[in-house]
Protein backbone atom coordinates (compact mmCIF):
# COMPACT_ATOMS: atom_id res chain seq x y z
CA UNK A 1 0.00 0.00 0.00
CA UNK A 2 1.35 3.49 -0.81
CA UNK A 3 -0.17 6.77 0.45
CA UNK A 4 0.20 10.52 -0.20
CA UNK A 5 3.65 11.80 0.92
CA UNK A 6 1.40 14.57 2.80
CA UNK A 7 0.31 14.27 5.96
CA UNK A 8 -3.42 15.72 7.14
CA UNK A 9 -3.21 17.48 10.66
CA UNK A 10 -6.85 17.14 11.31
CA UNK A 11 -8.50 16.60 14.63
CA UNK A 12 -11.79 17.95 13.65
CA UNK A 13 -14.57 15.00 14.22
CA UNK A 14 -16.68 13.73 11.15
CA UNK A 15 -19.99 15.57 10.93
CA UNK A 16 -22.94 13.55 11.49
CA UNK A 17 -26.22 15.49 11.58
CA UNK A 18 -29.38 14.30 12.49
CA UNK A 19 -33.24 15.73 12.22
CA UNK A 20 -36.50 14.28 13.18
CA UNK A 21 -37.79 13.36 9.82
CA UNK A 22 -35.34 14.64 7.80
CA UNK A 23 -32.32 13.07 6.43
CA UNK A 24 -29.02 12.42 8.56
CA UNK A 25 -25.50 11.69 7.45
CA UNK A 26 -22.39 10.71 7.77
CA UNK A 27 -19.77 12.81 6.84
CA UNK A 28 -15.71 12.34 6.57
CA UNK A 29 -15.14 14.92 4.00
CA UNK A 30 -15.12 18.16 6.20
CA UNK A 31 -11.56 16.66 7.77
CA UNK A 32 -10.44 15.65 3.87
CA UNK A 33 -8.07 18.33 2.26
CA UNK A 34 -9.54 17.37 -1.31
CA UNK A 35 -5.95 16.00 -2.25
CA UNK A 36 -4.55 13.00 -0.02
CA UNK A 37 -5.16 9.46 -0.68
CA UNK A 38 -5.11 5.84 -0.44
CA UNK A 39 -3.46 3.65 -3.32
CA UNK A 40 -3.57 1.48 -5.67
CA UNK A 41 -6.89 0.52 -5.71
CA UNK A 42 -8.50 -1.34 -8.30
CA UNK A 43 -6.92 -4.26 -10.45
CA UNK A 44 -3.25 -4.22 -11.67
CA UNK A 45 -1.56 -6.27 -13.97
CA UNK A 46 1.99 -7.41 -11.95
CA UNK A 47 2.43 -11.29 -11.59
CA UNK A 48 1.92 -10.54 -7.66
CA UNK A 49 -1.05 -8.05 -7.79
CA UNK A 50 0.41 -5.34 -7.03
CA UNK A 51 -3.14 -3.79 -6.63
CA UNK A 52 -5.67 -4.14 -3.40
CA UNK A 53 -9.29 -4.26 -5.56
CA UNK A 54 -11.53 -4.11 -2.45
CA UNK A 55 -11.95 -0.79 -0.25
CA UNK A 56 -14.11 -0.16 2.50
CA UNK A 57 -15.82 2.44 5.29
CA UNK A 58 -17.26 0.71 8.06
CA UNK A 59 -19.74 2.52 10.28
CA UNK A 60 -23.11 2.41 12.21
CA UNK A 61 -26.12 3.75 11.10
CA UNK A 62 -27.37 6.76 12.87
CA UNK A 63 -30.20 5.45 15.41
CA UNK A 64 -33.81 4.21 13.55
CA UNK A 65 -33.14 5.03 9.99
CA UNK A 66 -32.59 3.66 6.24
CA UNK A 67 -29.63 3.92 4.13
CA UNK A 68 -30.33 6.39 1.13
CA UNK A 69 -26.62 6.96 -0.72
CA UNK A 70 -23.11 6.58 -0.08
CA UNK A 71 -20.28 8.37 -2.03
CA UNK A 72 -16.56 7.66 -2.62
CA UNK A 73 -14.07 9.82 -4.27
CA UNK A 74 -11.91 8.53 -6.72
CA UNK A 75 -9.34 9.51 -9.50
CA UNK A 76 -8.50 6.82 -12.36
CA UNK A 77 -5.13 7.09 -13.05
CA UNK A 78 -3.05 3.98 -14.04
CA UNK A 79 -2.88 1.93 -16.92
CA UNK A 80 -4.76 1.23 -20.16
CA UNK A 81 -8.32 1.02 -19.24
CA UNK A 82 -10.78 2.41 -17.12
CA UNK A 83 -11.19 1.54 -13.74
CA UNK A 84 -14.01 -0.89 -13.54
CA UNK A 85 -15.41 -1.64 -9.98
CA UNK A 86 -19.06 -1.20 -8.13
CA UNK A 87 -20.39 -0.59 -4.62
CA UNK A 88 -21.52 -3.18 -2.51
CA UNK A 89 -23.27 -2.91 1.52
CA UNK A 90 -22.66 -5.56 3.57
CA UNK A 91 -22.34 -6.84 7.62
CA UNK A 92 -18.85 -6.23 9.32
CA UNK A 93 -18.43 -8.41 11.78
CA UNK A 94 -14.96 -6.30 13.15
CA UNK A 95 -12.51 -8.26 10.62
CA UNK A 96 -13.92 -9.00 7.56
CA UNK A 97 -17.61 -8.47 5.59
CA UNK A 98 -19.88 -11.44 6.69
CA UNK A 99 -23.56 -12.78 5.63
CA UNK A 100 -25.48 -11.43 2.35
CA UNK A 101 -24.59 -8.56 0.12
CA UNK A 102 -27.26 -6.30 1.06
CA UNK A 103 -26.76 -4.02 -1.69
CA UNK A 104 -25.11 -3.92 -4.68
CA UNK A 105 -24.79 -0.89 -7.54
CA UNK A 106 -24.40 -1.00 -11.26
CA UNK A 107 -20.72 -1.06 -12.84
CA UNK A 108 -18.58 2.43 -12.88
CA UNK A 109 -16.81 2.63 -15.51
CA UNK A 110 -14.24 6.00 -14.57
CA UNK A 111 -11.69 7.13 -17.30
CA UNK A 112 -8.53 7.95 -17.01
CA UNK A 113 -7.90 11.21 -15.87
CA UNK A 114 -5.46 13.45 -17.74
CA UNK A 115 -1.59 13.65 -16.02
CA UNK A 116 -0.20 16.17 -14.92
CA UNK A 117 3.34 17.00 -13.30
CA UNK A 118 3.44 16.89 -10.63
CA UNK A 119 0.73 15.07 -9.66
CA UNK A 120 -2.67 16.63 -9.23
CA UNK A 121 -5.66 15.05 -8.02
CA UNK A 122 -8.93 14.73 -10.15
CA UNK A 123 -11.49 13.48 -7.98
CA UNK A 124 -14.76 12.13 -9.30
CA UNK A 125 -17.45 11.83 -6.49
CA UNK A 126 -18.93 8.30 -7.19
CA UNK A 127 -22.16 7.67 -5.65
CA UNK A 128 -24.42 4.73 -4.63
CA UNK A 129 -28.11 5.37 -4.55
CA UNK A 130 -29.44 2.67 -1.94
CA UNK A 131 -33.23 2.13 -2.45
CA UNK A 132 -33.72 3.08 0.98
CA UNK A 133 -32.19 -0.30 2.75
CA UNK A 134 -33.05 -0.49 7.20
CA UNK A 135 -30.10 -1.50 8.64
CA UNK A 136 -29.62 -2.86 12.33
CA UNK A 137 -27.89 0.35 14.49
CA UNK A 138 -26.54 -2.24 17.01
CA UNK A 139 -24.53 -3.87 13.99
CA UNK A 140 -21.67 -2.49 12.05
CA UNK A 141 -21.57 -2.59 8.39
CA UNK A 142 -19.05 -1.90 5.52
CA UNK A 143 -19.80 0.01 2.83
CA UNK A 144 -16.98 -0.61 0.36
CA UNK A 145 -15.89 -0.28 -3.72
CA UNK A 146 -14.34 -3.58 -5.70
CA UNK A 147 -13.30 -4.14 -8.81
CA UNK A 148 -13.06 -8.13 -7.58
CA UNK A 149 -16.38 -8.71 -10.75
CA UNK A 150 -14.62 -6.52 -13.40
CA UNK A 151 -10.39 -8.09 -13.91
CA UNK A 152 -10.35 -7.82 -17.65
CA UNK A 153 -6.50 -8.22 -17.54
CA UNK A 154 -6.16 -4.42 -18.21
CA UNK A 155 -4.40 -2.22 -15.77
CA UNK A 156 -7.11 0.63 -14.27
CA UNK A 157 -5.77 1.54 -11.09
CA UNK A 158 -6.94 4.27 -8.95
CA UNK A 159 -6.24 6.46 -6.24
CA UNK A 160 -9.34 6.98 -3.59
CA UNK A 161 -9.83 10.07 -1.18
CA UNK A 162 -8.28 9.25 2.28
CA UNK A 163 -7.99 11.19 5.69
CA UNK A 164 -5.24 10.78 7.43
CA UNK A 165 -7.18 11.21 10.97
CA UNK A 166 -9.75 9.51 12.65
CA UNK A 167 -12.52 11.46 11.37
CA UNK A 168 -15.06 9.19 12.44
CA UNK A 169 -15.40 7.31 15.56
CA UNK A 170 -18.15 4.96 14.61
CA UNK A 171 -16.10 3.20 11.77
CA UNK A 172 -12.72 3.81 9.43
CA UNK A 173 -10.94 2.61 6.57
CA UNK A 174 -10.59 -1.47 5.73
CA UNK A 175 -9.29 -2.98 2.53
CA UNK A 176 -9.22 -6.61 1.21
CA UNK A 177 -6.32 -7.38 -1.13
CA UNK A 178 -7.98 -10.91 -2.07
CA UNK A 179 -8.07 -11.86 -6.05
CA UNK A 180 -11.40 -13.42 -6.24
CA UNK A 181 -14.97 -13.02 -4.15
CA UNK A 182 -14.86 -16.26 -2.40
CA UNK A 183 -11.10 -15.33 -0.94
CA UNK A 184 -12.81 -11.49 -0.18
CA UNK A 185 -15.16 -13.02 2.13
CA UNK A 186 -13.19 -16.13 3.47
CA UNK A 187 -9.68 -13.91 4.95
CA UNK A 188 -10.01 -11.31 7.55
CA UNK A 189 -9.62 -7.51 5.66
CA UNK A 190 -6.93 -5.24 6.73
CA UNK A 191 -6.19 -1.95 8.09
CA UNK A 192 -3.83 0.77 6.96
CA UNK A 193 -2.71 2.29 10.58
CA UNK A 194 -4.37 2.13 14.38
CA UNK A 195 -6.74 -0.40 14.16
CA UNK A 196 -9.10 0.80 11.56
CA UNK A 197 -9.83 3.87 12.79
CA UNK A 198 -8.41 6.15 9.79
CA UNK A 199 -10.94 7.34 7.02
CA UNK A 200 -11.51 7.20 3.81
CA UNK A 201 -13.31 10.51 1.95
CA UNK A 202 -16.86 9.02 2.47
CA UNK A 203 -20.69 10.13 2.78
CA UNK A 204 -23.00 8.14 3.54
CA UNK A 205 -26.91 9.45 3.80
CA UNK A 206 -29.68 7.78 5.57
CA UNK A 207 -33.38 8.99 5.69
CA UNK A 208 -34.91 8.72 9.20
CA UNK A 209 -37.93 6.53 10.48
Amino acid sequence: MRSSVRTVLLAVAALVTAHAGRAQVIDTTPSWNGSDYMTPFGQGIEADGGDTPTYGETFVTPGASQLNSFTFWVDSVGGSGPSLFTGYVMEFDGARAVGPVLYQGNEVSLAISEPTFPYVPSFTPVTFNVPLLALDPSKTYVAFISALSFFDAQDDTANVGYLFADAYGGGGFWFSQQRTWQDMLDNNWENFIGGGVRDLAFRATFNAV
